[in-house]
């Protein structure tokens, strides 16, 4: 009986620990609704991403070394857009954990469900790029089998000053995840001001949600 008990209480622990990580996967119903379209990127280390984006979205020519790929949709008379990207980081720390184990540590930072610690992770960002920045929401979660975070946060993004997308809002949703001994940043933005979180969320965690790794 006592081993019994001892079972229970195990599973019950096990249990919690995996409460806070919410299953976004998104299924083939979700990326009809919102007319999504497979793409995939492979990186120089073999691993294979898929995803789904709308297929008007356009494929940016020759980015940078840490972006794996890039996609975007902008009008200028508006102004407002779309900007979906993956970015890609190895170093001494992410070849040493799993996605779960990364996870775990990043969460661990603080109290997510405050304000403070949404207040404290925002203070992480470097102020070159996230000018006026808001962290509204910090999430574990498990997509498609691997486990990701997910950041969304309001900023001005310092490297538009000077252009026509100065000083206009954007609205970032950004999915995290270690695979393959590599950090994987997923980062979809929108540009503009006539939408609020209640209306991209759908959207935003449907194409979140269909990151795959192979």
């Amino acid at each position: 009986m006592k081993n019994l008990t001892y079972l229970f209480l195990i599973f019950f622990c096990l249990s919690c620990q995996n409460q806070k990580y919410k299953d976004i996967s998104s299924s083939h119903n979700d990326k009809s609704y919102y007319n999504l379209f497979e793409k995939e990127i492979t990186d120089n280390n073999g691993t294979v991403i898929k995803f789904s984006i709308p297929n008007e979205w356009d494929k940016q020519v020759n980015p940078d070394n840490e972006t794996l790929v890039q996609y975007v949709l902008l009008s200028p008379s508006t102004p407002t857009g779309y900007i979906f990207s993956i970015r890609k980081l190895e170093s001494r720390n992410t070849i040493k954990l799993n996605d779960k184990e990364y996870l775990d540590i990043m969460l661990s930072y603080c109290d997510i469900s405050t304000t403070e610690c949404l207040d404290e992770m925002g203070k992480l960002l470097p102020p070159n790029i996230y000018k006026n920045n808001k962290v509204v929401d910090i999430q574990g979660l498990i997509i498609n089998n691997n486990y990701f975070g997910k950041r969304v946060s309001y900023f001005q993004d310092g490297r538009l000053d000077g252009s026509y997308l100065e000083d206009i809002n954007i609205t970032e949703f950004q999915f995290i995840t270690l695979q393959n001994k590599r950090k994987y940043t997923i980062n979809i933005s929108y540009i503009g001001e006539d939408k609020g979180l209640s209306e991209l969320i759908g959207f935003m965690n449907t194409i979140g949600g269909s990151v795959k790794f192979y």
